[in-house]
Formats: structure tokens, C-alpha cells, sequence
């Protein structure tokens, strides 16, 4: 059993707060399983700050000990190093979380002697040398050879639990199609509204704590496939997703391909994937749509089941 959990993630204006938010859902499990002290460790204030708006509005419990600022730029982590060597130094028995795009292997090296690391990895850019390594994305997946221990597959998607409890009711006919691009409201949003505005009941995502209200009130959800994706699918709604970055990609082509969650396109690259869009959510909203509906709700419902972060927390744990 280990005696602590240290989670190394940040949000900012850039990055967002999916990093943040998957790692809440973790940290949430390992409370209810364990008395184990959970730390974060982010780069710098504003993650500190967005990490703690996070806690205060986290639909279920979470404790968190501390949070230890590196007061070193996100996208460095290598300068960190020393200082976490240090952080580690009195702290047998602990287990660092790494959820960040900028490590690589001389990272976990450098740290390996004094935690046992996991790592949540969704862009498969690297081999990673660590413990246990995370990577919830549907279908097959890069058969690694450096991890002690592979947790494979999306039956590991940490969703919060609003989404496992939920339920949603597939209906006749379709009235609420809602907009998801991560903020109530953002360019991304704005253009698809214009996209679609001759199809009844599009609406955007409101600025809510209650995220698996708006989408048990809504037929059809159009979404960015990040972690959304997995949530919503959790829950059944119809999804069309849409990407606007590059970390999305390898997410939607795998449930596109998967026949889960149809993939538009990338919006970045202009009119083709509105286009694209326009038809999909056309389709899937058309009158004698339901049965289609019906079953993709049933397929997502089948592949993330809700207890993806608890899976991680008991492995955690040992």
C-alpha cells in the first residue's frame, strides 16, 4: 500500500482543465477507498488557482492535503526536477500520477528512485518507462514493451460519477441538440450555432456545475473530443464530436472508427467539416431517427460503464 499519492497536472487559458478534472475524478476514488494523502503539484499560480476553483465546484468529494506550486513554465517540466527530488526525499512508500504532455522518459528517470510513477497517456508519443501506465482510449491499442503495468482500454475513462448515476432516456423525437466546446461559449461554438442554426433546438452549453443535467435534457450532443467524449458516452446520448486541437485527434478517429461517436472533422481546417457536421446531426435528428438513436446510446453505454477512475485508484493503491 502506498503512503501518499502526488499528482503532477496543471490547467491554464491554454491547456484547459481536462488534466485537472480527469485527476479530480482519480483522487476522488483513492479518498473513498483510502485514507492515503492526496498532493497535486502544479507549475504555477494559475494552476493552482484554477485547480482549487476546480475542488470547490467538484460534483462529489474530494480531498486534497496540499498543493505545491514547482514556480516552473508548464511546458518545462525538466527544470522541476531538482525540486521534486526533494519534495520525494522524506516520503517512502509514494506514488507520483503524471498527467502532462511535456514528460518523456529522462523525467520518470530522474525520479524513479525515489516513487513508484504512473502515467495517463493519450497522445502515444513515447515508450514510457514507468510503473503503470494509463491509457483509456477505445479500440486496440500500441503494444508497449517499457511499462510494469498497462491499463488498457476505455473501461478506464475517468468520468465523474454524475455520469455513471445519470440516466438518460433515449426519445421519440428530437428537441435539444447541444453545443459542448469546452466554456459555456467560445468561437468554436459560436460558429457551429451558425452551422446549424436551420435545425430546431440547437443550443449552446450553458456555464453549469451540472453537466449530466444538461445532457439528460438534451437528444443529441455535439461535442470537442476530449474528455467529454467519454462522459457523454457513459451516459448514452447521441454524440457527434468535432476536433479544434491537435491532442484531440487520435480520440475521435478511435470512436469514429469504433462506429461509437461519428467524427465531422477538424473545424480548424474550415467549411468541409461544417458540412461534414451539418449532415451528421441532420441524420441523427431526423424524424424516424430513433431507432438509430436508441442504438449508439446502448453501444456507448456498453464500452464506458462509469468506473474508470476507480479501476485507476485500486491499482494505485496495490
Amino acid at each position: 500500500m502506498i503512503e501518499k499519492l502526488y499528482i503532477r497536472a496543471d490547467g491554464n487559458a491554454a491547456i484547459a482543465t481536462g488534466h485537472i478534472m480527469r485527476c479530480l475524478c482519480i483522487a476522488s476514488e483513492v479518498n473513498s477507498l483510502s485514507p492515503v494523502p492526496v498532493s497535486f503539484i502544479v507549475s504555477d499560480r494559475e494552476s493552482g488557482e484554477m485547480l482549487k476553483s476546480r475542488v470547490d465546484s467538484f460534483p462529489q468529494e474530494v480531498r486534497i492535503s496540499s498543493i505545491v506550486e514547482t514556480g516552473v513554465p508548464y511546458t518545462e517540466p525538466s527544470k522541476e526536477l531538482h525540486f521534486l527530488r526533494g519534495l520525494f526525499t522524506d516520503e517512502p512508500n509514494g506514488f507520483l500520477l503524471c498527467d502532462t504532455y511535456y514528460v518523456d522518459n529522462s523525467y520518470f528517470s530522474a525520479l524513479s528512485d525515489r516513487v513508484r510513477i504512473g502515467f495517463i497517456d493519450d497522445l502515444h508519443a513515447f515508450d514510457p518507462e514507468v510503473d503503470v501506465l494509463i491509457d483509456y482510449s477505445p479500440g486496440e491499442h500500441i503494444p508497449w514493451d517499457s511499462p510494469g503495468s498497462a491499463l488498457l482500454g476505455a473501461g478506464y475513462a475517468p468520468v465523474r460519477r454524475e455520469f455513471r448515476d445519470a440516466v438518460f432516456t433515449v426519445r421519440n423525437r428530437v428537441s435539444r441538440i447541444l453545443v459542448s466546446c469546452g466554456g459555456a461559449q467560445n468561437e468554436w461554438t459560436d460558429r457551429i450555432l451558425r452551422e446549424l442554426s436551420d435545425i430546431p433546438g440547437v443550443t449552446p452549453m450553458p456555464f453549469t456545475d451540472r453537466v449530466s443535467e444538461e445532457f439528460t435534457a438534451s437528444d443529441i450532443l455535439v461535442s470537442a473530443a476530449g474528455s467529454t467524449l467519454y462522459e457523454a458516452t457513459a451516459l448514452g446520448i447521441p454524440t457527434v464530436s468535432v476536433v479544434t486541437a491537435d491532442n484531440q485527434i487520435s480520440g475521435a478517429m478511435a470512436f469514429d472508427r469504433l462506429h461509437v461517436i461519428p467524427f465531422a472533422g477538424d473545424l480548424r481546417q474550415g467549411d468541409a467539416s461544417f458540412k461534414k457536421l451539418h449532415e451528421l446531426v441532420s441524420g441523427l435528428s431526423a424524424e424516424g431517427s430513433f431507432a438509430e438513436r436508441s442504438g449508439r446510446s446502448d453501444i456507448m453505454r456498453s464500452l464506458v460503464d462509469g468506473q474508470g477512475a476507480r479501476r485507476i485508484a485500486q491499482a494505485i493503491l496495490g
